[in-house]
């Protein structure tokens, strides 16, 4: 009978053969989704053997991993910042990128932490950077919206999993059923171009919603069409924080830069132009590029009836 560390070795290298990438890790997680333990386990317990029902489920998840299926669907769950969230076919996996996101508007806004904010989030997905933030800014009234009926189901999951109560999930096509104005808008949008979604990894190209990755006109289109809609929906000193493609973003943020009077542009940790931090037109910048902080009352006005009905 094979013990548990034979296996986990055997996992290994299985993997390797696969061209799995961190195939160490992924092997370890794989036998903790199997058997139901810990990673520690793994090692507090390396001598144990394994019964036959327990190496079924590991050959099991061995061979979906084997077929390119990402790890974090198999897993069904995964970390996001402070928050473990369920994952799956119906929403994008959420990336370190926008977990960099999330970091920096926490980091931005760590003044306005017991502020009443109205924040939105565009296209929400699996809801890890609304419920995110809505767990932060614990004051705050969040609407997390998305067009797809079945990523805005998984976001309900995961604020009922992570107890979020501060937050509303609106179906909307952007901006088209959003009412009212808010302190902060975010965005994650789909901002590949045809070409880099075909160029993309497996996990991606059959597994991940492609709606929720890719963009016309080059990655740009709905980048563009949030950019410019965003004022009329911010109130004034509103904040706008978007993910970009490397690719365009320049050329995004120039087209930014022509309807807000403040911006700014930031790299993610791998020194890759990625994110943009944009003020309403005539506001100020939220202390984010040296202006005066936003001047908030804690009386200010809700969300909209329509969008806490």
């Amino acid at each position: 009978m094979s013990t548990l560390i034979d296996i986990l070795k055997k996992s290994e290298e299985f993997l390797r053969r696969k061209d799995i990438c961190n195939a160490r890790f992924e092997a370890e997680c794989l036998l903790t989704k199997a058997l139901r333990c810990r990673r520690i386990d793994l090692y507090l317990r390396y001598m144990a053997k394994l019964n036959d029902r327990q190496l079924d489920a590991i050959r099991v998840l061995l061979t979906c991993r084997a077929k390119r299926e990402p790890l974090q669907y198999i897993m069904g769950e995964w970390p996001f910042h402070e928050l473990t969230i369920n994952v799956d076919k119906r929403a994008l996996i959420p990336r370190p990128e926008t977990e960099e996101l999330a970091e920096i508007l926490i980091k931005k806004f760590s003044t306005h932490k017991n502020a009443a904010l109205d924040i939105l989030e565009l296209g929400t997905g699996s809801g890890a950077l609304a419920l995110t933030l809505a767990k932060y800014f614990l004051r705050s009234r969040v609407c997390a919206s998305d067009c797809s009926r079945a990523a805005l189901s998984l976001a309900r999951e995961n604020g009922a999993r992570n107890m979020t109560r501060n937050v509303v999930f609106v179906e909307s096509d952007w901006f088209s059923s959003i009412a009212g104005a808010f302190d902060l808008i975010v965005s994650n949008p789909p901002y590949l171009s045809e070409e880099e979604w075909a160029q993309t990894q497996p996990e991606i190209k059959f597994f991940e919603p492609k709606a929720a990755l890719c963009a016309a006109d080059g990655g740009k289109a709905d980048l563009l069409k949030i950019i410019d809609q965003a004022p009329k929906f911010l109130k004034p000193n509103g904040v706008l924080a978007l993910e970009t493609g490397e690719a365009h973003h320049q050329a995004t943020f120039e087209f930014a830069k022509e309807r807000f009077q403040f911006s700014e542009s930031l790299k993610d940790q791998s020194l890759r132009s990625r994110f943009l931090i944009l003020s309403h037109p005539g506001g100020e910048f939220c202390n984010l590029i040296g202006c005066k902080g936003l001047q908030l009352l804690d009386g200010e006005a809700p969300l909209s009836q329509e969008l806490a009905n």
